[in-house]
C-alpha cells in the first residue's frame, strides 16, 4: 500500500514544444532518447513525424492566426496537457544539452514557475523598442500596449524582462495557472510578442518565479536558436484557408491606402491655400480673403481625384519612438519614405538622431581640441577625426540621407557651428553645395540650448528657385545683413508661390536635412549661447568646389581646388575619396585573439612603463588598446588628464591611489585607494590619472576604447570598485558573482563580474556575440592555448571560438569583462 501511495503522488513530468502553422521544421532532441520524460510536440500538422517527439495533434484556437494559436498552446500546458502534473516548456529553436531531470534538479528544484532572465536586453521598454524598430509585430499595437503599461504600472517598463524560449511549470498550482491565463488575456489583447506581457501577468498574479540568470543564448543546458530553413516545397506549403483572407486584406490596405492618400493631398492643399492666403494679406490685396479662400475651395471640390499623392504624405514632424528609461539603449524610429516630402520642400524634419547624452559627449570631444580642423578646410572635422567620422556613418542618419542621394555617399563636412545670444547668421546657400544640379544634403543637428528661437530657419522650396540667394541679395542691391526671413520668403515666392518660412519647433539631439541649394539661416534669439553639429554629404562623384576665405558673397570666389571626401556607405567608384579616420596605428590588423603572462612585468628606471598587448579594431569596437604599466614607488604618470576612449584600469597587484578631478588640477582631485583586483571605469573626458603610494612596484592593466555614440539615456559614470568580496565563499564548480552591468557611452553594455572555478572545471569551447578579456587572480587557467597564471590575461574577439579549463591544484579566480557593441 505505501509504494501505491508513493507511486500515485509522484508528479507526472513532461517536455514540450508547439508547432502550428506549418511553416516551419521540427528541430530533433537529442537528449530525449536517455530520458524519462516523454518528449510531446503539439501540432496541428496532419503529415508531422519526429524520432524524438511524441506526436499530438491539436486543433487551432484560431484558424486564421497562427501565431496566436501557438501562443495560447505555449501559456497553457494545464489545459492542453492534463496527463501531466508539470511542463518544461522548449521553444522549437532550443536544443537540450542536459537530460530535462538535471536541468529540474538544477535550476528549478521544486519551484512553481521557472524561467529564464532575458540576458541581453535591460529593460521591458528596450524589449518594445526593439520589437517595433524590427517590425515583428504591428508597431501601433505595441506602442498602444507600451503606452498601457506606462500609465498602469510605469516601473514595471524598468524590469529586466523575461526569456521564454524555455519555462518550467507546476500545473497543479493555481497561482501559476491564475498567472498564465493572465499572460493570455495579455497575449490577445496586445502584441502577439508574449514576452511584452510576461511580467504584467506574473505581477498581476502575485507570482514570483524562480530566475536563471544565465547567457540565453548558450549554457551547458541548452542552446539557442538553432533554426531550420522553412519548407517552401510540395511538402509543406502555407495553410491554404489563409490564402483568401491575405488577398481579402491586401485589397483592403490598398483601398485605405488610396483614401489616406486622398485626405491627405485635399489637407495639404487646404494648407497651402491657408498659406497663399496669409501671403495675399501680407501683400495688402485688393479683394476679400473669404471671397478669394472660397474660390479655391470650389476649385479643389472640382478636383474629385489628386494627381498624386503630395509628399506632405510624410508627417511635417515625424514621431520618434519614445527614449528608453535610465540605463537602457534607446532606439529612434528611422523616418522611411522621405524621398517625396524632400525632393518638394527641400527639408525634411525635425527628427531625433541623437540623446542629450550624446549631444554633451559630441560638445566635451569638440571642446576638448582633440583634432582642430585645418586652416585650407575648417568643414574636415570627419576627415581627420574618427569620432565624428562615426558619427556621420549612424544609421538614423545616413538611412535620411541614403534614401534622398542614393546608395552611395559620401561626406565633405563636417564642423559644429556655435551662436552667441543675439547673434545672426543671415540667410544664405552654402556655396559649396550651391551648384543648381544639386547633389548635396546637409544635416543641421542642434546639441546646446536649442529651441524654435534659436534653431535653423529654411525657405522651404527655395532650392527651386534656380538662384542663390545671395546672387537675389547683389541683383537687388541689399544689405546681407538686413534680410529678414519675410524678405527671403517674399523673394523666393516670386518664383515658386508654395515657399514657406519654416523655423521648427526644435530640441537637443533633434535634427532638419535639408537640401544644399536651400536658403537657411539662423538668429539666436536665446539667452544662452547655441551649439549645433553640421554634416554635409554628396552624391558620390559630385565634385564640391572650396570658395576663398572670407567669400560670403555673390558672385562667388573659388579657389579652384574641391573638399576632401571620404565614403559613408555604398561605393566610390570615381575612387576619388580618402580612406577613413581611425584612432588604430598605421596599418592595425583586427584584434581576434591576444594572450599574455605575467612573467616578464618588470619596473623599470624611469619610474613608469607599459607592455603592450593589443591595439586595433574589433567587432565591437572601432580602436580598442590594452598594456600593463608598472609604476615605481612614489611615482605618478602624469597630472589627471582626460581623453576620447572609455578606460578600465585593473590592479594587477599592489596598493594603488586613483585620482578623479573635474580638470586638470591635482589638489581638487578626489583620492580614492584600491589594491590588487580592484577595478576602476572612466568615461570618456573624465579627467583621471594613478599615483603608487606603497613601498613596492604597482602593475596594472588598461583597456581602453573608442566607437560611434550609443542612444544610451544615462550612461555609466566613474566607477570604482574595490577588491573586497569579488569572489564570495562558493561550494559550486563554477560561480559568478556580477560586478556591475550598464551600457556606456561607445557600448551597448559593459559586463564585469567575477568567476571562480575548482581545478578541472571548465566550459567547452564556443563562440560569443561579443569581445571579452579574462584576467587571472588566483589559480591557473588554459586558454586560447596558453596556461595563465595570476597577473596573465587574454582577449578574444567576438565570433572567436574558445573555452577555459582551471588546471592548477587550486580554485582558478579570474575577472571577465564583456564588450557589447550591439
Amino acid at each position: 500500500m505505501a509504494s501505491a501511495d508513493s507511486s500515485r503522488t509522484k508528479p507526472r513530468d513532461c517536455v514540450y514544444t508547439v508547432l502550428t502553422g506549418d511553416y516551419e521544421i521540427l528541430n530533433e532532441q537529442p537528449t530525449a532518447a536517455d530520458s524519462d520524460w516523454e518528449f510531446i510536440c503539439l501540432t496541428d500538422s496532419a503529415t508531422l513525424r519526429s524520432d524524438s517527439w511524441q506526436i499530438r495533434r491539436v486543433s487551432p484556437a484560431f484558424e486564421m492566426d497562427p501565431i496566436r494559436s501557438q501562443r495560447i498552446l505555449k501559456i497553457l500546458p494545464h489545459e492542453y496537457l492534463c496527463d501531466f502534473d508539470r511542463s518544461l516548456y522548449i521553444d522549437n529553436t532550443v536544443i537540450l544539452r542536459a537530460d530535462p531531470e538535471a536541468i529540474r534538479a538544477a535550476c528549478f528544484a521544486d519551484a512553481a514557475i521557472g524561467l529564464f532572465m532575458h540576458s541581453f536586453r535591460a529593460s521591458l521598454q528596450d524589449e518594445f523598442l526593439e520589437v517595433a524598430r524590427l517590425g515583428l509585430d504591428d508597431q501601433m499595437r505595441v506602442l498602444e500596449q507600451l503606452n498601457h503599461y506606462a500609465l498602469l504600472c510605469p516601473d514595471l517598463l524598468e524590469e529586466r524582462p523575461y526569456w521564454s524560449g524555455i519555462l518550467w511549470r507546476d500545473h497543479r498550482n493555481q497561482d501559476v495557472r491564475r498567472a498564465m491565463e493572465q499572460w493570455r488575456n495579455q497575449v490577445l489583447r496586445y502584441s502577439r510578442r508574449d514576452q511584452l506581457s510576461l511580467n504584467l501577468a506574473l505581477r498581476l498574479a502575485g507570482v514570483t518565479p524562480t530566475l536563471i540568470h544565465h547567457d540565453n543564448h548558450e549554457t551547458c543546458y541548452h542552446e539557442w536558436p538553432r533554426r531550420n530553413a522553412r519548407r517552401d516545397g510540395p511538402e509543406r506549403q502555407p495553410l491554404v484557408h489563409l490564402a483568401p483572407v491575405r488577398a481579402s486584406f491586401a485589397a483592403l490596405q490598398a483601398q485605405l491606402d488610396k483614401e489616406r492618400a486622398n485626405v491627405v493631398a485635399l489637407s495639404h492643399q487646404i494648407r497651402q491655400a491657408h498659406d497663399e492666403l496669409r501671403f495675399a494679406a501680407s501683400r495688402r490685396r485688393r479683394f476679400a480673403p473669404w471671397k478669394w479662400v472660397e474660390r479655391k475651395l470650389r476649385r479643389l471640390k472640382a478636383r474629385r481625384e489628386p494627381r498624386s499623392a503630395p509628399a506632405a504624405a510624410v508627417p511635417r514632424r515625424p514621431e520618434a519612438l519614445p527614449l528608453t528609461r535610465k540605463g537602457a539603449t534607446c532606439l529612434f524610429a528611422v523616418p522611411r519614405g522621405i524621398r517625396e516630402f524632400f525632393d518638394q520642400h527641400g527639408y525634411y524634419g525635425p527628427v531625433r538622431v541623437l540623446t542629450e547624452d550624446q549631444c554633451r559627449l559630441v560638445l566635451r570631444h569638440h571642446r576638448q581640441g582633440l583634432r582642430q580642423p585645418s586652416a585650407d578646410w575648417p568643414k574636415d572635422l570627419g576627415l581627420v577625426d574618427p569620432f565624428f567620422y562615426e558619427l556621420s556613418r549612424r544609421p538614423q542618419i545616413i538611412s535620411m540621407v541614403r534614401e534622398v542621394l542614393g546608395e552611395d555617399v559620401v561626406l565633405w563636412g563636417a564642423s559644429i557651428v556655435e551662436r552667441s545670444p543675439g547673434q545672426k547668421h543671415p540667410f544664405h546657400t552654402d556655396i559649396e553645395s550651391s551648384a543648381p544640379e544639386g547633389g548635396c544634403v546637409s544635416i543641421w543637428i542642434g546639441l546646446e540650448n536649442t529651441a524654435q528661437e534659436s534653431a535653423l530657419a529654411v525657405i522651404s522650396q527655395s532650392q527651386r528657385v534656380g538662384r542663390t540667394i545671395q546672387q537675389e541679395i547683389h541683383e537687388r542691391g541689399a544689405a546681407r545683413d538686413r534680410v529678414q526671413g519675410e524678405t527671403a520668403l517674399a523673394w523666393a515666392r516670386e518664383s515658386v508661390l508654395e515657399a514657406r518660412l519654416v523655423q521648427p519647433a526644435m530640441g537637443n539631439g533633434e535634427a532638419i536635412l535639408f537640401d544644399g541649394r536651400l536658403w537657411h539661416g539662423s538668429d539666436n534669439k536665446g539667452g544662452h549661447a547655441r551649439s549645433a553639429l553640421l554634416l554635409q554629404y554628396a552624391r558620390a562623384g559630385v565634385a564640391v568646389p572650396i570658395q576663398e576665405a572670407g567669400n560670403t558673397t555673390w558672385p562667388f570666389r573659388l579657389t579652384g581646388r574641391t573638399a576632401p571626401q571620404v565614403l559613408v556607405c555604398g561605393q566610390d567608384r570615381a575612387r576619388t575619396s580618402l580612406p577613413p579616420p581611425t584612432g588604430n596605428p598605421a596599418g592595425a590588423a583586427p584584434v581576434q585573439i591576444a594572450a599574455r603572462s605575467a612573467h616578464d612585468y618588470q619596473p623599470v628606471p624611469a619610474g613608469w612603463g607599459s607592455y603592450h598587448i593589443l591595439h586595433g579594431p574589433t567587432p565591437n569596437a572601432t580602436s580598442m588598446e590594452s598594456h600593463v604599466s608598472v609604476l615605481s614607488p612614489g611615482h605618478c604618470p602624469h597630472p589627471p588628464h582626460a581623453h576620447a576612449e572609455e578606460e578600465l584600469l585593473i590592479i594587477l597587484n599592489g596598493d594603488a591611489e586613483l585620482l578623479v578631478a573635474e580638470d586638470g588640477n591635482t589638489r581638487a582631485a578626489k583620492v580614492t585607494r584600491v589594491s590588487t583586483g580592484g577595478v576602476a571605469y572612466y568615461p570618456a573626458f573624465q579627467y583621471h590619472t594613478i599615483r603608487n603610494a606603497s613601498a613596492a612596484p604597482l602593475v596594472y592593466l588598461m583597456y581602453k576604447w573608442q566607437g560611434p555614440p550609443r542612444e544610451v539615456v544615462a550612461p555609466l559614470e566613474t566607477l570604482i570598485v574595490g577588491a573586497d568580496g569579488l569572489w564570495p565563499p562558493t561550494q559550486e564548480a563554477i560561480s559568478r558573482n556580477l560586478i556591475f552591468e550598464s551600457p556606456t557611452g561607445y557600448l551597448a553594455t559593459l559586463h564585469v563580474h567575477a568567476t571562480e572555478i575548482k581545478p578541472g572545471e571548465g566550459y567547452p569551447a564556443h563562440r560569443d556575440r561579443h569581445d571579452v578579456a579574462i584576467i587571472v587572480f588566483a589559480g591557473e587557467v588554459e586558454t586560447l592555448g596558453m596556461r595563465l597564471g595570476p597577473g596573465g590575461s587574454a582577449y578574444c574577439a567576438a565570433g572567436i571560438p574558445h573555452g577555459l579549463t582551471a588546471t592548477g591544484m587550486e580554485s582558478a579566480r579570474y575577472l571577465v569583462f564583456e564588450f557589447h557593441g550591439g
